[in-house]
C-alpha cells in the first residue's frame, strides 16, 4: 500500500510537470543552460556556463541528439557571454521540440531521483518515513525547481548577460549602417 501511494506520487508528480512544459514559456536563461549543455556534449567545452554544475544541462542536452541541429561556432568570450549569445542564436536556429525535449528530460531526472529518494528512506528507515520523503513538500518543491526552473543567475552573471546583449545590440546597429 505504502509503495503505491509512493508510486502514486511520483507519477502524479511527473504528470504535472509535463503538462506544465507546454504551457510554460521559456526562462530567460532556459537558452543559455541548454546551449551550455548542448556544447558540453559535442564539443567537450565546459567552460560554457559555469554558473551551474554541469549534471543536469548535460542530462537535458542528452535527448537532442538525433536532431540536425545547428550550433553557433565556438567564440573566444568569456564563458558567460557566449552561453547567452550561444544560447540564444542556438534556440532561434533550432525552433521546434528543442525546448520540449530537453524539459522533458529533466523532468524524468527529477522522477528518477524522487524513486532514488524513496529507496534510500525505505533502506534506512522503513516504509513511513520513505512515503513521508515522498510527500514532503519540500522535497517536491526542489525536485520540481531543479527539473523546470533553473535557479536565479548570480548579480555576476546577470551583468555578463547585459554586457553580451548591448555588444550584440551595437553589432546590429553597425550592421544597419553599411
Amino acid at each position: 500500500l505504502i509503495l503505491g501511494c509512493a508510486l502514486c506520487c511520483i507519477v502524479i508528480f511527473e504528470a504535472l510537470l509535463v503538462l506544465s512544459v507546454r504551457r510554460e514559456s521559456l526562462t530567460y536563461d532556459e537558452g543559455c543552460h541548454i546551449f551550455s549543455g548542448y556544447a558540453y556534449w559535442t564539443r567537450s567545452d565546459y567552460g560554457v556556463g559555469l554558473g551551474q554544475p554541469p549534471l543536469l544541462k548535460l542530462i537535458a542536452a542528452a535527448p537532442l541528439f538525433p536532431f540536425a541541429l545547428h550550433a553557433p561556432p565556438e567564440r573566444r568570450e568569456t564563458s558567460e557571454r557566449e552561453c547567452w549569445s550561444g544560447g540564444r542564436a542556438f534556440l532561434n536556429s533550432n525552433a521546434g521540440a528543442l525546448v520540449f525535449r530537453a524539459r522533458i528530460a529533466a523532468s524524468l531526472f527529477a522522477v528518477l531521483l524522487g524513486g532514488l529518494l524513496f529507496e534510500a528512506v525505505w533502506r534506512m528507515f522503513g516504509h513511513g518515513p520513505a512515503l513521508l520523503a515522498v510527500l514532503s513538500r519540500e522535497t517536491l518543491t526542489e525536485e520540481m525547481t531543479a527539473a523546470v526552473v533553473p535557479p536565479p543567475p548570480q548579480p555576476a552573471v546577470f551583468k555578463e548577460a547585459v554586457a553580451a546583449l548591448r555588444e550584440e545590440t551595437a553589432w546590429f546597429k553597425q550592421e544597419g549602417k553599411h
